[in-house]
C-alpha cells in the first residue's frame, strides 16, 4: 500500500519480511487442513503484533478453512478459538451473513488475486454493524495460493477510503497499509523514514511534511521537558534489542490537536547487530486516557457524595454523639455543623421515640443485626416535629470492635403529612361510600364479595351479611345461567356496562346495568344502578321516535332503517326481489281545508288501517308524514307482484268514507313503485325514486300507478365512457400530483407536502379526486393508481433532496385507499418503490382513515407493523370523523393525526369544535404523537391553535396544492431547501 503523496519504502517492507516471514512460515508448515492448533510462540513479536492489532485478523487455508484468529476476530464471533479452528465460515454463522463475503473469500483462491468486501450483522448486543473486508493471497514459491489473510474492519463509524489500496508483490506491505494502528520507522538521528497512512490520516500530514522530520518533533513542548528526548528513547529500546520496548506519550497533530499514543517500539539491527533504525507501532490511547480523566473526577464526586447528598448522613460514636455530619442534616434539623458536633442525637430524638432508638441501637452494638432502620421524630431547633427515616449501619475497626456508626436519615415530614391526609379521605370515602345512590360492591381477585353499600343491600332488600358472609347475590338470580353470565362479567372486569334481570328478597322483578373494574391489586369494584324506571321510559321515547303519533304506523325514520336493513340482505341474497311503494293521498289538503284538521286526521287513521288489512305480514307499512304513506313488499317474486298489489290498494282506498261527523268522502291516492336492484345502496335512494314516480303518477292524472324507470342508459354509457377515459390515463400517465405544504406554525416553514392526485382531463378540465376515484375503486384501478402515486412522489421527493442536498429533507405525506391498505402485500409494494427510488423511509408518511381501523383492527395492526419496520411514518387522516376507538389508539404504531378540516373551519367561533380539537391534541401529546391541523385559512385559526399546542398546520392560509415545479412558490418560506 502506497503512504500518499510519496513514494513506497521498499525497506521498510522487506524488513517486516525478515522480522515475521519465519512465523508464516511455521504456521503453514505446522498446520494440516483439517486441524490448526494456536501458534506455539505466543511471545513472537509478530505473533503479539496481530494479536495487538484492532482489526480482525483470519487466515484461511486452500479449502478456506480457519487456520488462524486474531484476539480481535476472537471476540467479534463470540466464540472460543478451538471452535473457530478448522472449520469454515458457514459450518460457524448464519447464511444470511456469510452469504455476503464468502464468494469474495471463493474469489481471491480461485484467482489468487485479492478480492473485497462488505457485509453487514446484528451483535449479540443488539447492534446493527457494517464491516468491510479483504482477502489477500499469500503464494507459495511456485505461484499458487498458499493461504489467504482476510482482514476486516469495522467501518460504522469510519469511512474507508475509496480508492482500492495498492498491493505490492509483497504480502505484509497490505497488512502495513490496512491495520488501524500508526507503523513508524525512524532511524538512528530520529528521522522518520516511513509512516503509514493511518499515522498519516490521524496527525494530519502528508508523507512529503513528515519523511525525514525527526520523532521529537511531533511530541508536546511539555513533554520535551522532561527528559524524554531521542538520547533517553534509544537507550530504552536498546536495553531490550529482542524484545518490545513499550512507551506511551502526547502527540500534537498538525491542527494543534493532542492525541495519546501507546508505543510498542522494535529495534532493527544490521548483521553485525548494530541499531540501525526503529520500527514503532502505535495505537490510538486518547480514548483510554480520557476514561481515565473521567474515573478520577468520578472519585471526586464519590468522595464529594456525603456533602453534596440530597439525605442527612452522619457519623457518630458509640456513644451516639455525632462527628461528622453533611448539609442536607443540617438544614433537616435547623442546626449548623458547629452546634452539632457538640450534640448527641438523644438530644434531637423526641422523648417518646428515644427508649426504641435506644433498644435498636443496643442491637446493632451487640451484633444481633447488620443495621437497623426505624422511623422516628427528630425535634427541629425552630420546635418543629420532623419525621425520618433513620438507617444506621456499624462500622468495625481491623479486630472487628465496633469503631463508629454511619446513619442516613431521609426526610419523611411530608409523607406523613400525606399519609394523614390520605386516612382523612379514606374516612371520607367510607361516608361517601356508604351514601351513594348507586349500588357499589368491592370484590376480591377471586371475584368473592367482600363488602357492599347500603344501597345495594336496601335495594335488593338483603342484609350486608348476606353478601359477604352468606350466599351472595345467587339469591337474586333464579336462573343460574344468569348468575353465571354476572360472574362471568364480574371476573373480566373491563369496565363495560352490561344489564341483567335481578330480583328483590319479596319478589320484584327489577331491570339492572352493572359494570365491573378491575383494580391494580387484582380486586374489582362492581357499580350498579336499577334502571327499570328508565327502561320503561326509553321504551315509550323509542316508540315515540320510531312511529307516527296520529296513526301509531312506523315513521321515517323506522322505514329508512328498515329497508336499509333489507338492501343489506339483498347483498347476500341478490336474486330476492322486493318493492317499495310511495303513497300519496289526492286532494287531501282540499279535504283537510275545508273539513278542519280533526276530518283530516280521522281520514289519515282510516287509510292506514285499511292498508295494513291488506298487506301481507311481512310487509311494512310506514307514515312519511303529511298525506304520504310507504309500503314495503318483501313478498313478491316478479315486478308484477307489486303492481297488482298496487292496483288493489288502489281500488280499497277508492271506496267512500263516513267520518264521525256524518261526512262521507271520496279520495284516491296516486302510487309510486321502484324495485329492488343492485344500484341501491341506501333506503333514502329508494324512497326518493319512488317519490319520483308517484309525482308523475300525479302529473298523469292522479289515482294513477307509476313504475319507476330513469334514464339510465345514458347514465351507464357516461359511466362506461369515464371509465375507457380513467383506464387511458393510467396507460398515457394523465395524472398529476399536486403537493400542498405542511408548515411549523411558528416558524413558519415547510416540514413536508401531502401529496394530492389530479387529472386534467382532455374535456372536463382539471378533475378532483372525488369526480374519479369512486369510479376506479369500483372497477378495480385503484391498486394502479395508488402505485403509480407512490413511485411518482418519492422519484420527486428524491430529486429535490438530490437539488437541494444541503437542506434538511422534508417528508411527504400519501394518501392510501381502504382498500389498498388492506392489500397483505402493501408493505412489500412500499419496501420496493423505496428500494426503487432511493428515497430514505422516514422521508415517506403514509396516511390512513380511522375507518380502516376500526373496521378491521387485527389487520391493520399487523399492516401498520409491516409499514413501521420499513421505517416510513403512519399517520390517521381526517381525524376526528371516523370511528375508531381512543383506546385502543395506542395499540398502533401511529406518528402523527391529522385533525379533519371541519373541526379547523369553525374553530374560532364554535365552542364544540374548539373542545374536540383540544381533546385530540391532549390525546396526542399523551400518546406522544405529533398533530397536523387540516384546512387552517385564517390567522386567527393558526393563533388559536399554537395557543393549544398544535405546531403543525395545513391549508389555505399557507398555500393550495400545486404541481413539483411550482412548490416553491406557494406558501411560506422553505428553509429546509434553500
Amino acid at each position: 500500500m502506497a503512504v500518499p503523496g510519496a513514494q513506497p519504502e521498499p525497506q521498510l517492507e522487506q524488513e517486516v519480511v525478515v522480522q515475521h516471514s519465519q512465523g508464516y512460515q511455521e504456521l503453514g508448515a505446522r498446520q494440516s487442513l483439517t486441524q490448526f492448533q494456536p501458534l506455539a510462540t505466543p511471545v513472537d513479536p509478530f505473533y503479539q503484533l496481530l494479536n495487538a492489532l484492532p482489526d480482525q485478523l483470519v487466515l484461511y487455508g486452500p479449502q478456506r478453512q480457519i487456520l488462524f484468529v486474531n484476539e480481535a476476530g476472537i471476540a467479534q464471533a463470540g466464540r472460543p478459538l478451538a471452535e473457530l479452528l478448522g472449520r469454515r465460515d458457514e459450518d460457524l454463522f448464519a447464511a444470511q451473513i456469510t452469504a455476503q463475503y464468502i464468494s469474495a473469500l471463493e474469489a481471491t483462491l480461485n484467482t489468487g488475486r485479492p478480492h473485497q468486501a462488505e457485509y453487514a450483522l446484528q451483535t449479540a448486543a443488539g447492534d446493527l454493524r457494517s464491516f468491510w473486508v479483504r482477502y489477500l493471497p499469500l503464494l507459495d514459491d511456485q505461484g499458487q495460493v498458499a493461504y489467504v489473510l482476510g482482514t476486516t474492519l469495522d467501518i460504522t463509524h469510519v469511512r474507508l477510503a475509496e480508492t482500492a489500496l495498492a498491493l505490492s508483490e509483497h504480502n505484509y506491505r497490505a497488512l502495513v497499509q490496512t491495520v488501524n494502528a500508526i507503523i513508524v520507522k525512524w532511524d538512528v538521528e530520529g528521522r522518520i523514514q516511513f509512516l503509514n497512512d493511518y499515522g498519516l490520516e490521524l496527525l494530519g500530514y502528508t508523507a512529503e511534511e513528515l519523511i525525514g522530520r525527526r520523532v521529537i518533533g511531533t511530541i508536546v513542548p511539555e513533554q520535551e521537558s522532561t527528559g524524554r528526548d531521542l538520547k533517553s528513547l534509544m537507550a530504552g529500546i536498546c536495553r531490550s534489542p529482542q524484545d518490545f520496548a513499550y512507551n506511551e506519550n502526547e502527540n500534537l497533530c498538525r491542527t494543534g490537536e493532542r492525541v495519546w499514543i501507546a508505543w510498542s517500539n522494535r529495534p532493527i539491527v544490521n548483521e553485525q547487530g548494530q541499531l540501525v533504525a526503529v520500527f514503532s507501532v502505535g495505537i490510538n490511547i486518547t480514548r483510554q486516557k480520557q476514561a481515565e480523566a473521567e474515573l478520577r473526577a468520578s472519585e471526586a464526586r464519590f468522595r464529594a457524595l456525603f456533602e453534596q447528598a440530597a439525605v442527612g448522613i452522619v457519623q457518630a460514636d458509640l456513644r451516639g454523639a455525632y462527628q461528622r455530619v453533611n448539609a442536607a442534616f443540617c438544614q433537616f434539623c435547623g442546626y449548623s455543623e458547629a452546634e452539632l458536633l457538640g450534640m448527641r442525637f438523644q438530644d434531637l430524638t423526641v422523648e417518646d421515640d428515644l427508649a426504641a432508638s435506644l433498644a435498636l441501637g443496643n442491637q446493632l452494638l451487640a451484633g444481633e443485626v447488620p443495621a437497623i432502620t426505624q422511623e422516628k421524630r427528630f425535634r427541629h431547633k425552630q420546635g418543629q416535629i420532623k419525621w425520618a427515616s433513620t438507617t444506621v449501619s456499624l462500622v468495625r475497626h481491623g479486630d472487628g470492635k465496633p469503631a463508629y456508626t454511619i446513619a442516613v436519615i431521609t426526610d419523611l415530614t411530608e409523607r406523613k403529612r400525606m399519609e394523614e391526609t390520605l386516612q382523612r379521605q379514606k374516612e371520607l370515602f367510607q361516608t361517601i361510600f356508604d351514601h351513594l345512590p348507586v349500588m357499589v360492591s368491592f370484590h376480591d381477585p377471586a371475584g368473592r364479595i367482600a363488602e357492599v353499600n347500603r344501597s345495594l343491600a336496601e335495594t335488593l332488600g338483603w342484609q350486608r351479611q348476606h353478601y359477604t358472609e352468606g350466599e351472595g347475590l345467587v339469591t337474586s338470580f333464579p336462573a343460574l345461567e344468569d348468575y353465571q353470565a354476572l360472574l362471568n362479567h364480574i371476573q373480566q372486569a373491563d369496565g363495560s356496562w352490561k344489564d341483567f334481570q335481578v330480583f328483590t328478597v319479596d319478589g320484584r322483578c327489577l331491570d339492572t346495568t352493572w359494570a365491573q373494574i378491575r383494580l391494580s391489586d387484582g380486586s374489582s369494584i362492581g357499580i350498579a344502578q336499577d334502571i327499570t324506571q328508565r327502561r320503561r321510559t326509553e321504551a315509550k321515547l323509542l316508540h315515540a321516535a320510531l312511529h307516527d303519533s296520529l296513526t301509531g304506523l312506523p315513521n321515517r325514520f323506522y322505514f329508512t332503517e328498515r329497508l336499509d336493513q333489507v338492501i343489506r340482505q339483498q347483498e347476500h341474497y341478490p336474486d330476492d326481489l322486493f318493492a317499495v311503494l310511495f303513497l300519496d293521498v289526492d286532494r287531501f289538503k282540499t279535504i283537510n281545508d275545508s273539513l278542519g284538521h280533526t276530518a283530516g286526521d280521522e281520514l289519515l287513521i282510516n287509510i292506514s288501517h285499511r292498508l295494513l288489512d291488506n298487506l301481507g305480514a311481512r310487509d311494512t307499512l310506514a307514515r312519511l308524514g303529511g298525506d304520504e304513506f310507504a309500503i314495503l313488499l318483501e313478498t313478491i317474486h316478479r315486478p308484477e307482484d307489486a303492481e297488482a298489489a298496487a292496483g288493489r290498494l288502489l281500488q280499497i282506498l277508492a271506496q267512500p268514507v263516513m267520518l264521525a261527523s256524518g261526512q262521507e268522502v271520496h279520495t284516491t291516492v296516486s302510487i309510486g313503485i321502484v324495485y329492488s336492484d343492485r344500484r341501491y345502496r341506501e333506503g333514502m335512494e329508494m324512497i326518493r325514486d319512488a317519490d319520483i314516480a308517484m309525482y308523475q303518477a300525479k302529473r298523469q292524472g292522479r289515482s294513477r300507478i307509476q313504475v319507476f324507470w330513469p334514464q339510465m342508459h345514458h347514465q351507464a354509457v357516461a359511466t362506461l365512457h369515464l371509465e375507457t377515459e380513467l383506464r387511458q390515463a393510467l396507460k398515457q400517465h394523465q395524472f398529476q400530483v399536486y403537493y400542498q405544504s405542511i408548515v411549523d406554525m411558528a416558524s413558519q416553514q415547510v416540514v413536508g407536502y401531502e401529496a394530492l392526485i389530479r387529472w386534467p382531463h382532455p374535456r372536463l378540465s382539471l378533475l378532483t379526486p372525488d369526480r374519479f376515484l369512486p369510479l376506479a375503486q369500483d372497477v378495480g384501478l385503484m391498486a394502479q393508481i395508488d402505485g403509480c402515486m407512490l413511485q411518482t412522489v418519492c422519484t420527486q421527493l428524491v430529486a429535490w433532496q438530490q437539488t437541494h442536498p444541503a437542506g434538511r429533507p422534508p417528508y411527504v405525506s400519501v394518501n392510501v385507499s381502504n382498500q389498498q391498505f388492506m392489500q397483505p402485500d402493501l408493505a412489500e409494494r412500499v419496501a420496493a418503490v423505496l428500494a426503487h427510488t432511493g428515497l430514505a423511509p422516514a422521508c415517506l408518511q403514509l396516511e390512513i382513515t380511522e375507518s380502516v381501523i376500526a373496521e378491521n383492527d387485527e389487520a391493520a395492526a399487523r399492516v401498520l407493523a409491516d409499514l413501521r419496520d420499513l421505517g416510513v411514518q403512519l399517520a390517521i387522516d381526517d381525524f376526528g370523523t371516523g370511528y375508531s376507538s381512543l383506546s385502543r389508539l395506542r395499540q398502533f404504531p401511529i406518528t402523527s393525526l391529522k385533525i379533519d378540516k371541519s373541526f379547523i373551519q369553525h374553530v374560532a367561533s364554535d365552542v364544540e369544535s374548539q373542545e374536540i380539537v383540544r381533546v385530540i391534541l391532549s390525546l396526542a401529546q399523551l400518546l406522544g404523537m405529533a398533530v397536523v391541523a387540516e384546512g387552517v385559512e385564517t390567522q386567527r385559526q393558526s393563533e388559536l391553535l399554537l395557543e393549544w399546542g398544535c405546531r403543525y398546520g395545513q391549508g389555505f392560509l399557507y398555500g393550495r396544492p400545486a404541481p413539483a415545479d411550482q412548490v416553491y412558490r406557494v406558501g411560506p418560506r422553505h428553509s429546509r431547501f434553500e
